[in-house]
């Protein structure tokens, strides 16, 4: 369109020169009349070729712009199939790592998994869970853990694990703040964390703080927004 709109500048600016300079080369003066003859013609035609080029604008623009958002359209329905698929792949990959014993060959089917979607549903999980069991890696596992934290803030189970992980490890002050942040994101889980024998040691060693954070849970009925303020 911009291409038009110049092209039709230029056509009226050539013929108003061409109008001025004419009387020169015929060795004729400029009167008054004839210059607004020039003037008068050229906007006329320029009225005309503007006029003529809004019709066709209107009739040529809406074709334009459905191309344009079908061509948008057709690209993000590429996007969206290309992303559904490597979903899919990763997902069979995490469920084929369930039926591996192999570590090694575990660990390789969960990480092609991870590269093809790193928030495909439980693959950081259980490779941390392979790094923390099989191979006694404590960082290996706590990078997993935290990795699905930040792919998925609201997973109260995630946070559970690293709870427990850092409880397996003896470093119990960092066990206690997962066990709150577990119970901060679900309040109901306080009967499965308190359940749960891997925090035998937070409980003894941090009696009271851990009671604390239980107590709040349970008390919890409609939201808990303001509970996990306080000491």
């Amino acid at each position: 369109m911009r291409i038009g709109v110049f092209l039709i500048s230029a056509f009226i600016v050539l013929l108003t020169i061409l109008g001025f300079i004419a009387p020169f080369l015929t060795h004729h003066l400029i009167d008054a009349n004839y210059l607004l003859t020039v003037i008068a013609t050229a906007g006329a035609l320029g009225g005309i070729a503007f006029a003529i080029y809004g019709w066709y604008s209107s009739r040529e623009l809406p074709k334009m712009i459905d191309q344009k958002v079908n061509a948008q359209l057709e690209s993000a329905l590429a996007r969206f199939n290309e992303r559904l698929i490597k979903q899919q792949e990763a997902m069979q990959k995490v469920i084929a790592s369930y039926q591996v014993s192999d570590t090694d060959r575990k660990i390789d089917l969960l990480q092609q998994a991870i590269d093809l979607d790193p928030t495909v549903y439980n693959a950081l999980v259980s490779l941390g869970y392979v790094y923390w069991y099989d191979k006694d890696d404590f960082l290996a596992a706590e990078q997993c853990f935290q990795q699905d934290m930040e792919y998925h803030p609201d997973n109260y189970q995630a946070a559970s694990d690293l709870a427990a992980l850092y409880a397996h490890y003896n470093q119990l002050l960092s066990s206690l703040s997962w066990i709150r942040r577990t119970l901060e994101l679900n309040p109901a889980a306080w009967k499965s964390v308190d359940e749960d024998t891997r925090f035998d040691a937070v409980r003894q060693k941090h009696f009271d703080d851990y009671e604390k954070l239980i107590k709040r849970a349970k008390s919890v009925r409609h939201g808990y927004d303001g509970l996990w303020g306080g000491k």
